[in-house]
């Protein structure tokens, strides 16, 4: 009698060598079938900053050919790095080289650092952009679309889920200025004025997507987590819900803390920029590492295209939008405000269960009896590798208070689901553990993860449709 141990897996490709499990190209004397490199980590941020991740290369004479050759013949090409388990769910993130930390002596490292094309593509070209509609006020939702023109970038970069949609048609502006602005600080900056949250990412392709707040949002659909089709990432606009009990987590850390009403608990970035934090589960130390944007020859080029906006170095940014009709920003401001008002963080193994778990999901904490339950919303994801496994670490936020749910509806159907289904300890161990997606409707929400969803068309895959 034989068996699999079931394990968390990491594949990184830099184009088409294999990383996690070196296939020869290059023509370097390594051994076949090893892994070049270790500690894959990959952080995302709601709303702070852009994606980017680390990772160990191997200190080995044989393995540092491999990067030279790496370095001298593959910069142009994507580094991917998925995390994933075998005929199970997964996620893939698409990088580039950014730089790299080489300590030499009785502990040779060298660490690698990659960064999202959006460091580049967003960041690249500096402008200042003057837009008046004065006499006749102009949808926001337009004034998207034409910033793509005036920094000459595909608008396949930005989409928006269909509450943003909504709302961006109906909201107008009179004028709109922005002074050695970058893309991403103009698209961020004003779909803010509109009381929405911009999430910078890089699964799949690297875009930018426009989101409501959660806890405005009333007509928004909760995905199953489960039911995100094996070997495929979730998509970067849909909500998922993930139920956080035993056999899921070690232990989980809730944070109140009053602030005073003149003091934003929100961020919102002027840039896309990159920051790793690593967390060791070991030692629990962190190590803050900077990977420093790297723009691609491409989007250098385009700096010096002429568009309808001047382009230029940055004294200081200064952007600033003058509202026409926009009456749902206080409503959504207010709520942007009050679902960060307490936070929630835990580290653990990645279950089968929490694969693909990223910024804006929902993840839903109930009493042992099933008879109380908090939907908390992810902030920040850290995928980590470690010895045999892969760790993962949350931060999420919600609205004060113990006896509310953010959004009732939603919140209800994984409730009913905890209530009838996990009663057991052998219950929560199936649900973390399963691999293959569910083929009935056994859920609390059953829409599939990958079903068209109006106003989407991500810059690379998906079945989404044109804005």
């Amino acid at each position: 009698m034989s068996g699999n141990l079931i394990i968390p897996k990491v594949q990184v490709k830099w184009g088409d060598l294999n990383l996690s499990s070196y296939n020869g190209i290059g023509g370097v004397d390594y051994p076949k079938n090893e892994p070049l490199v270790y500690q894959v980590e990959a952080v995302l941020n709601a709303q702070m900053n852009g994606p980017s991740a680390t990772m160990m290369w191997s200190p080995a004479g044989a393995a540092f050919k491999v990067y030279e050759y790496c370095l001298e013949n593959l910069m142009t090409k994507d580094i991917t790095t998925r995390f994933y388990y075998d005929n199970g769910k997964s996620i893939t993130f698409w990088w580039i080289w950014s730089g790299q930390s080489t300590t030499f002596g009785n502990d040779m490292s060298i660490r690698v650092s990659l960064s999202s094309k959006l460091a580049g593509i967003a960041n690249g070209t500096i402008r200042s952009v003057a837009v008046n509609h004065s006499i006749n006020p102009s949808k926001k939702v337009n004034a998207i679309k034409k910033l793509a023109t005036v920094y000459d970038i595909d608008p396949k970069l930005v989409s928006l889920t269909p509450c943003a949609m909504k709302d961006m048609e109906r909201a107008t502006f009179n004028n709109y200025y922005a002074k050695d602005a970058s893309f991403g600080a103009a698209v961020v900056n004003f779909a803010a004025e509109n009381g929405n949250t911009v999430f910078a990412h890089n699964i799949d392709g690297e875009g930018m997507v426009i989101m409501c707040p959660f806890f405005y949002d009333k007509d928004q659909t909760v995905v199953d987590a489960r039911l995100i089709p094996k070997n495929a990432s979730p998509n970067p606009g849909q909500r998922y819900g993930y139920i956080i009990g035993p056999s899921i987590i070690n232990s989980i850390q809730r944070v109140v803390q009053w602030r005073p009403p003149q003091e934003s608990r929100t961020h919102n970035p002027a840039k896309t920029s990159q920051t790793v934090e690593r967390k060791n589960e070991k030692n629990r130390q962190s190590n803050k590492k900077e990977a420093n944007p790297l723009p691609t020859t491409q989007n250098q080029e385009k700096d010096q295209v002429a568009t309808a906006a001047p382009a230029g170095s940055s004294s200081g940014i200064s952007i600033s939008v003058s509202n026409a009709d926009d009456p749902m920003v206080a409503d959504k401001k207010a709520a942007k405000e009050l679902e960060s008002a307490s936070s929630l963080t835990f580290m653990t193994f990645m279950v089968p269960a929490l694969v693909g778990i990223k910024p804006h999901d929902i993840i839903y904490v109930p009493s042992l009896t099933g008879n109380y339950i908090e939907d908390w919303i992810v902030a920040d994801v850290n995928y980590g590798q470690t010895d045999g496994g892969v760790s993962v670490g949350v931060t999420a936020t919600r609205i004060y208070g113990s006896g509310e749910l953010m959004n009732e509806s939603q919140g209800r159907k994984f409730q009913n689901y905890i209530k009838n289904s996990l009663k057991t300890l052998a219950d929560w161990e199936n649900y973390a553990w399963y691999i293959d997606a569910p083929t009935t409707a056994t859920g609390p929400a059953t829409s599939v993860s990958n079903a068209p969803i109006p106003g989407f068309k991500p810059a690379r895959g998906g079945d989404f449709v044109d804005m």
